[in-house]
């Protein structure tokens, strides 16, 4: 019940704008804002609705967070006193930075963790979609832009769903279609937009032919920097500018459904997390290799080294992808011809 300028919701506690300290901004909307908040001494969200239906948007916001309840959901544990300023409080502990920030900082640090979050981020979207199917909401009303995806402080991923503007009734014959294609669409925009946040823009794709990882290869494996993959590089005066160029990214590839549903993805990559607690997650994917040139040995400024985790809806499908290539027309340190012709690269195939 709405009484007034005073917001009714039951049991759900109400509180004045004057208990919340707004710390970064994660999302922005056109109707609303989500910032990372301190709340009663804890660090929350909380989601702050704006424009001309700011009002009614956070009560139908209220009403369907009210009947939602699963752990990769974020939970509502308070709202706004009055519309003066129209909120809602979630239990969610995110003060580290957005969802695209902590994957770039994964992505620079080491391999095996990017994979980590790649798979928790894939098996807490697919959990909480699963979830999603059975709770009521009119799903096919819903587009991507209605969820936000959070890694909070703890590692753990929860997805927040707009349903301020949820109109109509859940169409359970086409639910599957619509859960799929939102999967799809928020896994790629998610590892898309850190890829963009770390490098300003992503090629996903380049000319080279695939080349299968020799069995037993261990050199391959990068943790966060190009040492093991190649040699040492020559110890001169410019060896400190000549070592190649390392870039790693998350990608997600679509797949057609089939028989396959959200839930099955779901199940899939958090069992994998569960086996893999206290594995290496470098172990848990194929490794290829790709590149322009048959040798690993040239080391220059012209070469760089790209490392693509490649993550599907068949975890089994999932690789790291090692690509070794060079850029046009740079010059080799060594022989300062240019890097596809130079001798460096050529001695690496005798």
């Amino acid at each position: 019940m709405f009484t007034g300028n005073s917001v009714e919701v039951g049991s759900t506690e109400r509180v004045p704008r004057e208990s919340i300290e707004v710390l970064d901004e994660l999302h922005r909307r056109k109707t609303y804002r989500v910032h990372s908040a301190k709340f009663k001494q804890k660090f929350t969200i909380v989601k702050v609705f704006q424009g001309q239906q700011s009002r009614e948007n956070l009560r139908n916001a209220i009403t369907w967070n009210r009947r939602l309840l699963h752990p990769f959901i974020i939970n509502m544990i308070a709202v706004s006193y009055s519309y003066d300023t129209p909120f809602i409080v979630f239990d969610t502990n995110c003060h580290t930075g957005s969802v695209e920030f902590q994957l770039a900082s994964a992505l620079t640090a080491c391999l095996s963790r990017s994979i980590r979050l790649g798979f928790q981020i894939i098996g807490g979207l697919s959990g909480a979609l699963d979830y999603l199917a059975t709770s009521g909401l009119p799903l096919g009303s819903l587009v991507a832009d209605n969820f936000e995806v959070y890694i909070t402080n703890e590692g753990q991923v929860k997805v927040g769903v707009d349903c301020s503007e949820v109109k109509g009734a859940s169409d359970n014959q086409n639910d599957e279609d619509v859960l799929w294609d939102l999967l799809d669409i928020l896994c790629t925009k998610t590892f898309g937009n850190a890829n963009h946040l770390l490098y300003n823009g992503y090629v996903e794709e380049d000319p080279f032919t695939y080349e299968p990882l020799e069995p037993g290869r261990k050199d391959i494996k990068t943790q966060g920097s190009v040492s093991g993959v190649f040699p040492d590089p020559p110890h001169d005066s410019q060896s400190a500018t000549s070592i190649s160029t390392l870039r790693r990214v998350l990608v997600w590839k679509r797949s057609e459904r089939q028989s396959q549903t959200v839930a099955s993805v779901a199940r899939q990559y958090q069992d994998r997390l569960r086996l893999n607690s206290s594995l290496p997650y470098t172990d848990s994917l194929r490794q290829v290799r790709r590149g322009s040139c048959q040798s690993i040995g040239h080391r220059c400024q012209g070469y760089e080294s790209l490392e693509e985790i490649i993550l599907t809806s068949n975890v089994r499908d999932a690789l790291v992808l090692h690509k070794h290539f060079a850029r046009g027309l740079k010059l080799c340190f060594i022989c300062g011809e240019e890097v596809l012709d130079c001798i460096g690269g050529l001695l690496g195939l005798l």
